[in-house]
């Protein structure tokens, strides 16, 4: 009994995260981390359209990171229908969760000798599956699968019907709201990569390949220079040659996944006529997604969970009840029980209590996967 209970208060607070934040990509990786206590699995891939009709993903499964770009290129469009609806074709027929074999238009067996099972899924730790296409008022706005390995548990009936009740609430917290990033940016993280004099890339390091993704505003981009680094490079190279140049050797852009930024200098050269350029990028991320990752590790009301997020991102009073349709007096109450149950004294206080709460930036999602292996759900212990 007590462990029903902890995995119900588990569920509740992940429909309370999923109304808390922001919405859209910046958040994902944040869902589905809090996810995978509610429901184990192994890997996640996230598929949606973004505003320039490109396909971008969301995963955490370095192999796919490897293959996806040729998967949306051929097997996407030429052999998954073989195999059940693809995501075009899902989202005008297909409503709620679907295990694998619910969707397959051929046998197991066939299942398993397909190109896409055993070059894709079984090594991203896909052996089965759960997808689910999410809308928001009627509309898809992305696709998700959730995967478990072949030496975990199969996904249920109780599975299915937890996602059935969660996904409203996943489709409301994943919804693309395309705006630039605004607002107060924090320190992300920090890459390196070497290139040579023409911007060919000679290394880099696994988080620079992520950041130059990232930069160009979609995570299944190739990882090359962009345009405006590349410029960059030759602008290092046009001073070492004495020529004139109007701007410093600088890099900057933003987007919705933060801003970026990055500097060249010469490296020293290992070997007579070597010449290498290092540039270290620098990822800065909005300070919203931060505060809505540290909402994950404190125990507030739903209510007071809405109000301590803007309070955090500087709203003033009146603001919050406008924006929340409530009296200011309300809001003045909820702040006042926020503050007692934090032990903080004022917003700075409270901005640094929530910080504090938050993971180092950059952290991958890590898999429960220990109950997994187990008795599956009712394992899970926090």
């Amino acid at each position: 009994m007590h462990v029903s209970t902890n995995v119900d208060h588990v569920e509740m607070r992940f429909r309370q995260l999923c109304c808390v934040t922001d919405g859209g990509q910046l958040g994902a990786e944040l869902v589905f981390r809090a996810l995978h206590y509610v429901l184990p699995f192994s890997t996640v891939l996230y598929t949606w359209l973004g505003p320039l009709e490109q396909i971008d993903s969301y995963h955490d499964s370095p192999h796919l990171c490897h293959c996806l770009r040729q998967y949306y290129e051929t097997i996407f469009n030429k052999s998954e229908s073989e195999l059940w609806a693809t995501p075009l074709q899902a989202a005008t027929t297909e409503y709620g969760p679907h295990h694998v074999y619910q969707l397959l238009r051929v046998s197991h067996a066939d299942f398993h000798r397909h190109p896409i099972y055993n070059e894709i899924l079984r090594p991203a730790g896909h052996h089965t599956f759960v997808r689910i296409m999410f809308r928001e008022a009627g509309v898809p706005v992305g696709v998700m699968a959730i995967g478990r390995e072949a030496r975990d548990l199969d996904f249920n009936e109780t599975d299915l019907r937890l996602l059935t009740r969660l996904e409203p609430f996943l489709a409301r917290a994943l919804a693309l709201r395309t705006h630039p990033v605004s607002g107060e940016l924090c320190d992300g993280k920090t890459a390196m990569l070497v290139v040579d004099r023409t911007g060919r890339i000679c290394w880099q390091s696994e988080s620079a390949a992520t950041l130059l993704c990232l930069a160009q505003g979609n995570s299944l981009a190739s990882p090359e220079l962009t345009d405006g680094l590349i410029r960059t490079v030759r602008a290092l190279n046009s001073i070492a040659r004495g020529q004139t140049c109007i701007a410093a050797p600088e890099w900057h852009t933003t987007n919705r996944w933060g801003t970026f930024s990055a500097r060249p200098y010469w490296l020293q050269p290992q070997e007579p006529g070597q010449s290498f350029i290092g540039l270290i990028l620098e990822h800065k991320v909005p300070m919203s997604v931060l505060i809505d990752e540290s909402l994950m590790n404190i125990e507030l009301p739903l209510r007071q969970m809405q109000v301590c997020r803007l309070l955090a991102l500087g709203r003033t009073e009146n603001q919050i009840a406008a924006e929340m349709g409530l009296s200011q007096n309300t809001v003045v109450y909820h702040r006042r029980q926020i503050y007692c149950a934090l032990g903080i004294d004022s917003r700075k206080e409270l901005l640094e209590y929530l910080l504090a709460q938050t993971p180092a930036t950059g952290d991958a999602p890590r898999s429960h996967r220990d109950g997994l292996r187990t008795e599956g759900m009712s394992q899970i212990n926090h």
